[in-house]
């Protein structure tokens, strides 16, 4: 028999619902059930994500070297590749990538770490707050 306070929706968004005693996450492309009584504290993380600047900034270097090659006959051919080896240089230093996760620290002091899309990142900072104000109420 299913009690009628494990029903109780107190919020939903495209990225999770929130219970009075649960919480659910999109995880994987599948809901996470993680219950509110094993949760000590629940975070969003922001990080960088460096992958686009290595691979803008080798193309820099692959190109300098292979304009290296070029002869002096190719002289236009040459001043072309510096320049879009220095637009990818450039490029390698403003451009800003970033990926979100969601980290919830259980009672155990166990951490379980979960990627969200960064189309989900506003639904996910909402859930987030909405927990930790319950995780409050909870504390007092």
């Amino acid at each position: 028999m299913i009690n009628s306070e494990q029903l109780n929706l107190e919020y939903s968004n495209s990225y999770g619902l929130i219970f009075e005693d649960r919480f659910y996450v999109h995880r994987e492309n599948d809901l996470s059930c993680i219950n509110l009584n094993k949760v000590k504290k629940i975070k969003l993380v922001k990080g960088r994500t460096f992958k686009i600047n290595f691979i803008t900034f080798f193309m820099s270097c692959l190109m300098i070297s292979f304009s290296f090659l070029l002869g002096h006959d190719q002289i236009i051919f040459k001043y072309l590749f510096y320049l879009a080896s220095f637009g990818f240089f450039v490029s390698s230093f403003l451009l800003k990538k970033y990926d979100y996760t969601i980290i919830v620290v259980t009672i155990d002091y166990q951490p379980i770490k979960i990627s969200v899309d960064v189309d989900f990142k506003n639904d996910a900072k909402e859930i987030v707050a909405k927990v930790n104000k319950k995780l409050m109420k909870t504390e007092k």
